[in-house]
């Protein structure tokens, strides 16, 4: 009997197993489906690819124009117009008519030329129904809103038309602005869906300002549909929603003028293949317009007020023009991409279109705005009939005799 070996040569080797990866199991069990269902395989495999494919494209598509905007300019400086002097708004001077540049590739009417809109359904009904409403008896009104589908809804109708969904966005603009349930303000809403600017102004020759409607402020929410719809440029819109401003000062020289903001949106323009313009979000245009209403209104405080209602909308504050400004400056370049925050789903969709949410929440907003700015008016005029002189003068005494008695 042999005696055991106890060299190590002698052992008999257990082979080794290398361990296998999570991926490669799956790998060796497509191989083996592949191999055992032959006959549907390509078809699951083109499936699959076609599934990537869409999934990428929706992933490029969000990163690069939804997430991203390019900040546009306007060439003409018109916040500097005197609105005493009929605003000395000089068409000739815009650089371009359209959007996406040029004058040819857009349907942007001129702003400063009154125009209606019967070819679109339902204009003539809704603007009868907004003649009727101005035309009541009030007494005395606090503010009359003017301007496009934001404003029409709070009636609760659209394009003349009754919506069951705008009912609540109604009650709600009747428990703050109708004198009648105790609110203590009077509003009047004039708003028709899909108006431009064009549209405002023949709105208000024809009926919408009649004499006895006289309230302390006029605000003016308008411009989306211009650069949205009639793909206008910046400085078609800016000029337009100054002439508006012009016209009511020009009626009523003791009214407050309040520009709203154009409301955000991230819709996306495409240009044809002839002008070789990428799509870019509508955003940048519309922020580039309301800086210049800001800057303008600043500049004529004493008659017009500026309300920014962009950053209701947005997850978080966008930065201002003046911001990017100095970002391109610092960085050294003529043109600047940067990311802009996303809107609030429950308010307002992607592009502009406003919840009955949303309604009710920039109705909020601006009804404490409006009272500041009621509140100021009383103050101003009082100043100005000389009352407040007197209190003046009592206090100036008081802080005299106060420091005689310190000293």
């Amino acid at each position: 009997m042999e005696p055991l070996s106890t060299e190590k040569e002698d052992r008999p080797q257990i082979p080794q197993m290398r361990p296998v990866g999570f991926f490669e199991n799956i790998y060796q069990l497509i191989v083996a489906y592949a191999s055992y269902y032959q006959h549907i395989t390509v078809a699951v495999l083109v499936a699959f690819l076609i599934l990537v494919v869409i999934l990428v494209l929706q992933f490029i598509a969000v990163i690069s124009t939804k997430t991203h905007v390019a900040l546009t300019s306007i060439t003409h400086d018109f916040t500097g117009v005197k609105y005493y002097s009929e605003f000395d708004l000089a068409m000739k001077d815009v650089d371009h008519w359209c959007l996406l540049g040029g004058n040819d590739h857009c349907t942007c009417d001129d702003p400063t030329m009154p125009l209606p809109a019967y070819n679109h359904r339902n204009w003539t009904k809704a603007w009868k129904e907004n003649k009727k409403i101005a035309s009541n008896d009030y007494g005395s009104v606090d503010v009359v809103f003017l301007g496009d589908q934001a404003i029409e809804a709070w009636n609760g109708r659209m394009s003349g038309m009754g919506l069951n969904s705008l009912k609540k966005v109604s009650k709600d603009f009747d428990s703050k602005f109708n004198n009648k349930t105790g609110t203590g303000l009077q509003g009047v809403a004039l708003g028709i869906a899909g108006d431009t600017i064009a549209n405002l102004y023949w709105r208000l020759m024809h009926g919408e300002m009649p004499e006895k409607l006289d309230p302390a402020v006029w605000w003016i929410t308008i411009g989306g549909n211009d650069l949205a719809v009639g793909h206008c440029s910046e400085e078609i819109v800016v000029l337009g929603i100054l002439r508006i401003a012009e016209y009511i000062l020009n009626q009523r020289p003791e009214a407050t003028v309040v520009i709203n903001s154009i409301l955000p949106s991230h819709a996306q323009l495409k240009a044809t293949k002839k002008q070789r313009i990428k799509p870019f979000d509508l955003w940048s245009s519309i922020q580039v317009v309301n800086d210049q209403l800001k800057i303008f209104c600043g500049k004529n405080s004493m008659k017009f007020n500026y309300f920014d209602a962009s950053e209701i909308f947005f997850t978080k504050k966008p930065k201002s023009v003046d911001d990017l400004k100095k970002e391109m400056k610092k960085k050294g370049k003529k043109d600047l991409t940067y990311k802009v925050p996303s809107l609030k789903e429950a308010l307002i969709s992607n592009d502009g279109k406003l919840t009955p949410k949303g309604y009710v929440v920039w109705l909020n907003v601006l009804n404490i705005e409006l009272q500041r700015i009621l509140v100021d008016e009383v103050y101003s005029s009082v100043y100005e009939e000389g009352i407040m002189d007197v209190y003046d003068d009592l206090f100036d005494d008081a802080t005299i005799y106060t420091d005689d008695a310190q000293t």
